[in-house]
């Protein structure tokens, strides 16, 4: 791959692979950024859970769609959020962690260990409530 010229004396002198993690690829590059430990960019430790609230608030984006906020869930999502509510009680009450787990994971967990069964009756029933407090 071509590197593009450098703008001054002190970049040209620098190795090939320093070159192309600054940026000076053919037709430039992103500058990968690693925090060690998985670390808080600086903007996350400036800013206090107050000022990040506030900021969100405020109205600051202004091509933002709020077109589907409080919009009432679909019977399929309404499912999909009871049995994973009920997965994850299961799992947990079984030592398991969920974390970062989907859907589809809690669900092929639970089989193996027998516990699917009795969570899709919960919510199922629990679904069912829903549907009919949804009705009147």
């Amino acid at each position: 791959m071509k590197l593009k010229k450098a703008p001054n004396k002190g970049v040209k002198s620098l190795p090939k692979d320093v070159r192309e993690k600054m940026g000076f690829m053919s037709k430039g590059g992103a500058v990968k950024v690693k925090y060690k430990d998985g670390g808080s960019t600086p903007t996350e430790n400036t800013m206090t859970k107050d000022i990040a609230r506030q900021t969100a608030a405020s109205g600051n984006q202004p091509n933002a769609d709020y077109s589907g906020y409080k919009k009432p869930k679909t019977p399929k999502e309404v499912l999909e959020a009871t049995e994973m509510s009920r997965l994850t009680s299961a799992l947990k009450k079984a030592e398991i962690a969920t974390k970062n787990m989907s859907l589809a994971d809690m669900r092929k967990v639970a089989k193996t260990k027998g516990l699917y069964d009795d969570a899709l009756s919960l919510a199922r029933e629990d679904y069912q409530k829903e549907m009919d407090n949804r009705k009147g």
